[in-house]
């Protein structure tokens, strides 16, 4: 088991680093000067463009620009915003934990949703109640994110008053503040993923249940629940995990339409500010954290495999 966590980790690492220095490469390949962009060509003198490739280093050889960003990168030293002045790893570690939040809850919440629901439509395929649960999940797969939020905020927020509509209050100032303005972006992220999530969870267990170790498991005398649980919900989470896994990295680029919705102040509203004021050092900062943040779940999603189906361990 040592040994596979360990090829994970190695492997997280080198793509992690891989897709550093994509992000490096590529933003220097952007045609254009970069820094005419950021100044505005009205505002680009020779002795600011000169003074502003000082500053981002960008006078120097590529190899050194990139073996210094590298070292800066190594100590969590992500440089300064051009449009703030402040410091862009402080921005982050305000940012980053804000996202995440919104993420987990809304995968936890999706999760929830999809696993029990699915469960329930395998037990009674083909009866009314699966057909009624199997056809809201098509319908929940209809509506994009930006409509069911929009909906949201419309109904719950403006004409119900249930929750905030938008806005953001800190944990520590008000705690039942900040969650009810958790719950709509939350609650919104997860009912775009909960019915993919239902009908693997659904298709994985319909899959199983065919399987001989079922039968002989009830042939045995277990309880069904216990046939349920033990035996064929946990060899039909792989398919679950693994959607899971890519319904997580999509969820990194639904967030940046959410967060705009609910004036929820995440990463992704300061990748946006960052764009439109052409701030090209946070602009490459948040990219560079966004992409570590997809290789970490995909991380995460192989040591899930390891925990629910033992065979791995032994690969």
């Amino acid at each position: 088991m040592g040994a596979y966590v360990l090829r994970r980790l190695i492997a997280a690492a080198a793509m992690t680093a891989a897709i550093a220095t994509a992000v490096f490469l590529l933003l220097r390949a952007v045609p254009g000067d970069v820094v005419v962009v950021m100044l505005g060509e009205n505002a680009a003198s020779p002795d600011k463009i000169a003074a502003m490739r000082h500053a981002l280093g960008l006078d120097r050889p590529l190899l050194e620009q990139y073996a210094a960003w590298l070292a800066h990168l190594a100590r969590g030293d992500f440089g300064t915003s051009i449009l703030s002045g402040r410091s862009i790893g402080a921005e982050l570690a305000v940012r980053v934990p804000r996202s995440l939040e919104l993420g987990v809850f809304a995968l936890a919440a999706a999760v929830l949703l999809g696993i029990p629901l699915g469960t329930l439509a395998a037990r009674r395929a083909g009866r009314p109640l699966d057909l009624a649960i199997t056809g809201v999940s098509v319908l929940g797969l209809t509506f994009p994110s930006f409509v069911v939020g929009s909906v949201f905020v419309l109904v719950f927020g403006l004409v119900l008053h249930w929750f905030p509509a938008t806005g953001y209050v800190a944990f520590s100032d008000d705690p039942l503040g900040h969650v009810r303005h958790l719950v709509l972006p939350a609650l919104t992220l997860a009912l775009t993923f909960a019915p993919v999530v239902l009908r693997m969870t659904r298709a994985g267990m319909l899959e199983t249940l065919s399987q001989d170790f079922v039968r002989t498991a009830r042939a045995k005398g277990l309880a069904e629940r216990a046939v349920m649980v033990r035996h064929v919900l946990r060899n039909s989470l792989i398919p679950v995990i693994t959607v899971l896994g890519l319904q997580a990295g999509e969820l990194i680029g639904r967030i940046v339409l959410i967060e705009y919705i609910f004036n929820w102040p995440g990463v992704s509203s300061l990748l946006l500010a960052g764009a439109f004021e052409r701030d090209y050092p946070l602009v490459q900062a948040v990219v560079v954290v966004v992409a570590a943040a997809f290789v970490l779940i995909n991380l995460l999603v192989d040591l899930a495999y390891m925990l629910v189906d033992p065979r791995i361990r032994l690969a």
